[in-house]
């Protein structure tokens, strides 16, 4: 249909209009002072709350959020969420001793224990999300068969949400890269002899870093190879393997570029067997003390002080830590001691918008559009302001353009970047993008 004049509109066909994709990539930079940082960056909402006749109340966050600064600015944005989960039937939460079943089917954890419910159901909400099973379970690499049982299903896992203000609509294939300390800090008996007197007596909440023995040294997580080996999922779209960056490419967890979320294998990105010593949550403590010297291990000297609420953790990463250590306590060894504290990059990949466009094109041929409807364009005689003599023809200067749907309403509007003259001798073509 060609363009028709009707007053001041002009018709649109549908050979006018082009509609488009593109996309913009933009990289997100996440440094380890922010991680770490002085507790300012880091969200704890404290929501769960212990309790029992004759226990000590305490209280732990389902989950952390980092900022990129502090969090209490208005300013500051979240970066991430993190929390850990359990898989009911791995052996860290299915063989604790002296666990037990009541009649509803619910499962009974002795006292040494904090959150292992709150941990199971965690790992279903994610499993149910990601996977569209509750029961299901995360494997590394996502693939893989199952020949050799829980060695490639993640039991222990730390899950990492980034906000979707960072990952856009998706993030870049082959663009993360995650630097952490797979050791902790070592104890002096926990090393061996190259580990003497003046290293630490207390582990859980050092970075290896701080203590002048530690030999540990950042290891790289990268899902370098996902673009010939990611795959696609129903539920939760494609889906990669992060891989250490060693000669073996040992796979350590998922990465689901669509949600922005890391599974992470703890057992894997981690030392579990590394023996943890410090202060966490503790229900069956009534009031402060100390811990004498000696305790679990002669080789300590150096009393420990505690106050309500906390107890002596002395045992492995997994699966001790993971049991008797609430949610925060976890999440904050993690984050305190397996990041560094300096500016340099701790996490970075490219996150990636689509943008949907339509290129509306507004053709005025000569004849058209030359006179204006605004009542300002003629005097009180009548007479046309922007000609002299009765001769000239009249013209008009273009400065909005109004979209307009079948029935005359308006739904955009268009501003140009400075006045347009249009006159009988112009074929005037004026281009309008909408992105959305």
């Amino acid at each position: 249909m060609a363009n028709e004049v009707i007053g001041s509109y002009v018709s649109i066909d549908e050979s006018s209009i082009v509609t488009k994709k593109s996309k913009v990539q933009q990289l997100v930079d996440i440094v380890q002072a922010d991680i770490k940082g002085d507790g300012s960056t880091r969200k704890k909402y404290q929501v769960f709350v212990s309790g029992g006749t004759g226990l000590q109340n305490i209280t732990s966050s389902l989950y952390q959020t980092v900022f990129d600064q502090d969090h209490t600015l208005q300013t500051s944005n979240a970066m991430f969420d993190c929390t850990v989960g359990l898989y009911v039937s791995g052996s860290t939460y299915n063989d604790v001793p002296n666990k037990t079943t009541d009649s509803g089917g619910k499962d009974i954890f002795p006292s040494t224990t904090l959150m292992m419910r709150e941990k199971a159901n965690i790992y279903r909400q994610y499993a149910l999300n990601l996977l569209g099973d509750a029961d299901g379970y995360f494997k590394t690499p996502f693939d893989v068969t199952d020949t050799s049982g829980a060695l490639e299903r993640i039991d222990e896992a730390i899950f990492i949400n980034f906000r979707r203000l960072f990952t856009r609509d998706n993030i870049v294939k082959e663009s993360f890269a995650l630097r952490l300390y797979q050791s902790g800090s070592f104890l002096k008996d926990d090393a061996g002899s190259a580990y003497t007197a003046g290293t630490s007596e207390t582990n859980l909440n050092i970075q290896p870093d701080a203590v002048s023995d530690d030999a540990n040294a950042l290891i790289k997580i990268t899902d370098s190879g996902a673009n010939s080996t990611r795959r696609v999922t129903a539920v939760a779209g494609e889906v990669g393997t992060l891989k250490l960056d060693d000669n073996d490419g040992t796979p350590v967890g998922l990465i689901f570029y669509d949600s922005g979320i890391l599974v992470l294998d703890g057992k894997k990105v981690f030392d579990g067997d590394q023996i943890l010593r410090g202060l966490i949550s503790d229900v069956s403590v009534t009031s402060g003390g100390t811990i004498a010297a000696g305790v679990n291990s002669s080789s300590y000297t150096i009393p420990i002080n505690y106050n309500a609420g906390e107890g002596l953790l002395s045992g492995s990463f997994i699966p001790e830590f993971w049991r008797s250590g609430s949610i925060d306590d976890i999440v904050d060894h993690i984050l305190n001691t397996r990041f560094d504290d300096g500016n340099l990059t701790a996490m970075a990949f490219k996150n990636e918008t689509f943008i949907n466009s339509s290129l509306i094109f507004c053709r005025a041929a000569p004849s058209q559009l030359n006179y204006s409807t605004n009542p300002t364009y003629i005097n009180a005689d009548g007479k046309i302001r922007v000609i002299s003599e009765d001769t000239d023809e009249p013209f008009s200067y273009v400065t909005t353009i109004g979209l307009h749907d079948a029935e005359g309403r308006l739904l955009a509007v268009a501003k140009t970047s400075r006045p347009i003259e249009k006159n009988s001798e112009t074929d005037l073509s004026i281009r309008i993008r909408l992105d959305y």
